[in-house]
């Protein structure tokens, strides 16, 4: 009988730690869109910056692109991460290529700072030389 409860509580407190994983990995995500004010938490309140996109992410997740963002001005230098980064237009269902034209917009380029995942996003190279470059990052 204890050897059943053991392994009846084992199993839910194994499902509970499982759950948490999930959650934790996908709560860190920042939506990104140029002339964004928010906080980054949802689409309708996106970062208007990569910088403040790497900052909230904190190392490792996920950067939404909602809307049109566009490296301009100098180059971006993506901080050093030792998680990977996805940066995406596709989440939660909802492809914001289709529903507001997200596009990842190169007039500068764009170095990587670490592992680097970039999938379901348009890129657009506006300017002559521009492109992602990966710095030795996988």
């Amino acid at each position: 009988m204890r050897t059943r409860l053991f392994n009846i509580i084992f199993v839910a407190l194994f499902a509970f730690a499982f759950c948490m994983a999930a959650f934790a990995a996908d709560g860190n995500v920042v939506f990104l869109a140029d002339g964004g004010t928010g906080n980054g938490t949802t689409a309708s309140s996106p970062v208007g910056s990569l910088a403040d996109a790497y900052a909230a992410l904190d190392g490792a997740g996920t950067i939404v692109v909602c809307g049109k963002y566009t490296v301009s001005n100098e180059a971006f230098i993506a901080p050093a991460h030792s998680g990977k980064v996805t940066i995406t237009s596709v989440y939660g269902g909802v492809d914001y290529r289709k529903t507001a034209k997200a596009a990842f917009v190169l007039e500068k380029n764009f170095y990587l700072g670490g592992e680097t995942l970039i999938d379901g996003i348009e890129v657009v190279n506006a300017g002559l030389y521009n492109g992602i470059l990966a710095a030795y990052n996988p």
